[in-house]
C-alpha cells in the first residue's frame, strides 16, 4: 500500500470515528440494522481493501464496521489497527 493510500485510509477511519461520536447522541447504534455478519467485503477505491468484519451495522445511510476482540485484558495491538 502506498503512502497516499495509507493517508486516505487513515483519514477515512478518523472521519468514521468522528461521525460515530456525532451520531452517538442523536441515534444510538442499538437502533441499527445488521446487513452483514461474518461475510467478506472488499473495495477497490479509494484503496484496494478486503476483509471479514464481525458485523456491519447500518443506521440510515451510514455503515459502521465492527470488529470485536475477546481478550482477558483490554488491549489494542498494532495488528488490530492494521486490520
Amino acid at each position: 500500500m502506498s503512502l497516499a493510500e495509507s493517508i486516505v485510509l487513515f483519514t477515512g477511519i478518523i472521519l468514521i470515528i468522528i461521525r460515530c461520536h456525532q451520531y452517538k447522541a442523536k441515534a444510538p447504534l442499538r437502533r441499527a440494522k445488521t446487513p452483514l455478519n461474518e461475510q467478506d467485503i472488499a473495495t477497490a477505491t479509494p484503496a484496494s481493501l478486503h476483509g471479514r468484519p464481525n458485523q456491519v451495522l447500518r443506521l440510515r445511510r451510514l455503515f459502521f464496521i465492527i470488529d470485536t476482540k475477546h481478550r482477558a485484558k483490554h488491549r489494542v495491538y498494532p495488528s488490530d489497527i492494521a486490520q
